[in-house]
């Protein structure tokens, strides 16, 4: 019997593209074509090769295999918020669990558990392949170019508030990427970053491009550092020219439709969990075919 959980990643991608499909803007359309041509560039090879049992072979300290062992178990405590805390503690882990995960798999006899082990591995799995390995900075943006006419005020939200504004003012054959929504919790929250900020720099490097390939460039650079890194970011607000330096993190799954490159890779690594689950924790090598 196998216990499914990982649909929700297929629900969150095919939602973003609905809301893309169903908009009347040629500005949305035109973002989400160039969008899914990024995603054919940056997709990885891996995704067109056999599943592998590379991730039995990751390694951990003896003080973190300790915290696991104890986590697992922490997976059947009677207390639910034990429960979950242990959850949420071993998919920060991460796929290097993985062994001990389908050691307690193979051997555990209440569904729940079950079905908790199967959610955490497939985070991991997920997170190794691809949130792991992509930068998020946490905000809405398009690219705003003062030499394009006709642009007269630009959309911003803060929290459930939409409201616009004008275009800002930029240093004389600049372009920017502009703030449209900072996501909550995120690096460029706590960094400072607000909704209608221009950023025209990142590491020192101006925003450069033309039309779409401005954000595209600014998003792509973004995605190719690793959670964890900090980015620099020069920002036009008003009138004043501020530096801030939020820390990259790994995206949340809430915050997926903001980024299509990651949701549609996202997708397909669930898709190949599915692969991978059956092939190494309902039936391992060396396993008898009645488990899992």
């Amino acid at each position: 019997m196998t216990y499914r959980s990982y649909s929700v990643a297929l629900v969150l991608v095919l939602a973003g593209m609905s809301n893309i499909s169903l908009s009347t803007s040629a500005f949305a359309q035109a973002q989400a074509a160039q969008d899914v041509a990024a995603t054919q560039s940056e997709r990885p090879d891996y995704f067109d090769k056999p599943v592998t049992d590379d991730e039995f072979r990751l390694t951990m300290d003896k003080e973190t295999a300790k915290q696991v062992d104890s986590l697992i178990l922490g997976l059947a405590d009677p207390v639910y918020k034990a429960r979950q805390e242990a959850h949420d503690a071993l998919i920060q882990i991460g796929a290097a669990a993985m062994s001990k995960l389908r050691e307690a798999y193979l051997t555990a006899e209440d569904l729940e558990t079950k079905l908790r082990i199967e959610q955490v591995a497939h985070s991991a799995y997920v997170n190794h392949h691809v949130l792991d390995k992509h930068g998020f900075l946490g905000i809405s943006m398009r690219y705003y170019d003062p030499t394009e006419k006709g642009v007269k005020q630009l959309g911003v939200q803060n929290g459930k508030q939409r409201s616009s504004m004008s275009p800002p003012v930029l240093p004389v054959g600049r372009v920017c990427v502009f703030v449209s929504q900072v996501i909550a919790d995120t690096g460029a929250d706590r960094a400072g970053v607000l909704a209608g900020d221009a950023i025209i720099a990142m590491d020192g490097e101006p925003v450069t491009g033309k039309g779409q390939a401005i954000r595209n460039a600014f998003s792509a650079r973004i995605r190719k550092r690793r959670p964890g890194e900090s980015i620099e970011l020069t920002i036009v607000r008003g009138a004043e020219t501020l530096t801030l330096t939020p820390s990259l993190t790994r995206a949340p799954q809430g915050s997926l439709t903001n980024v299509i490159v990651i949701s549609v890779l996202y997708k397909e690594a669930s898709n190949r969990f599915e692969i991978w689950w059956e092939k190494f924790f309902l039936h391992p090598p060396g396993a008898s075919d009645s488990r899992g």
